[in-house]
């Protein structure tokens, strides 16, 4: 999708505020590093903003009226600074918000329904608003040699696990014949501690992935995990709303939020996914 100043109009219009500061920015550093400088502050805020309400800081009112002052802000500085000719390019694959999905199923363990999961959240993504600037890919039957070359090759910004959990002893990958081999945590701890600088968000889609979870999330990066046996349904709904929600633009706590939604019907499995930052549970 090409970045122009309607475009980034839009973004504002769609309350789509980090994204439309990405985009300025973006815009900026092509034309006006005065200007890119302070998309870059803008930014800075939203995020901010958001670091403010996860850890309850700041009222319902006062993160309304920031909100609407970085709006304000926004509109004023693309409907004065940017210019009518100013554009970049269509996004690119090195420009997209990479997903990386994974999915093993050892084959002496219980049978998912891992194949209907990526066929659901893929059809979701082809229909939600903001498509274009993701890129999903897709890994089955994943092994350990796969999980780091993939992670190191793409650099994903989500990192999507579905299969089984093991509790304590790690999540369950497959060796080269197809039976289970486990991924300690501490083996987990090591690998996204590098992963860092550019995964922000992992849905552990497995059972009994609470600790992973708090021990991934130490590393400053979301993650959604398990704390007990989630039935296939249940977690397939969950998916499906949290990236109907990533699709139109939404962080990951709304996306949390949305997958929450999209499994409330399911009693005994509503209270199963947690949402983890920095080593605590915060949803």
């Amino acid at each position: 999708m090409e970045v122009n100043k309607n475009s980034i109009i839009e973004l504002i219009a769609d309350d789509n505020l980090e994204d439309a500061a990405e985009a300025l920015i973006a815009l900026a550093k092509k034309y006006n590093q005065d200007l890119h400088d302070t998309a870059v502050h803008q930014r800075g805020r939203i995020r901010s903003l958001e670091k403010q309400m996860e850890n309850g800081t700041i009222s319902a009112d006062q993160s309304i009226r920031t909100r609407n002052q970085i709006r304000s802000a926004l509109s004023k500085i693309v409907k004065r600074q940017v210019k009518d000719d100013w554009s970049s390019s269509p996004l690119t694959s090195n420009d997209k918000r990479i997903i990386l999905f994974m999915t093993a199923n050892p084959r002496e363990l219980d049978v998912l329904r891992l194949g209907e999961e990526i066929r659901k959240v893929e059809d979701g993504f082809r229909s939600s608003t903001l498509r274009d600037r993701f890129q999903f890919v897709p890994k089955t039957a994943v092994r350990l040699t796969t999980m780091t070359l993939e992670m190191q090759s793409l650099e994903p910004e989500i990192i999507h696990f579905s299969g089984h959990g093991a509790g304590a002893e790690g999540i369950s990958l497959e060796n080269d014949v197809g039976e289970e081999i486990l991924f300690p945590n501490d083996g987990l701890s090591r690998l996204f501690k590098l992963a860092r600088t550019y995964v922000k968000c992992v849905i552990l889609n497995a059972c009994y992935s609470q600790e992973q979870a708090e021990v991934i999330s130490q590393h400053g990066i979301y993650v959604v995990g398990m704390n007990d046996a989630i039935e296939d349904d249940a977690s397939i709904k969950f998916s499906v709303g949290f990236y109907q929600s990533i699709g139109e633009g939404k962080n990951y706590r709304d996306a949390f939020e949305m997958g929450m939604i999209h499994i409330a019907s399911s009693l005994e499995e509503a209270d199963k996914p947690e949402l983890w930052k920095d080593g605590s549970k915060i949803a």
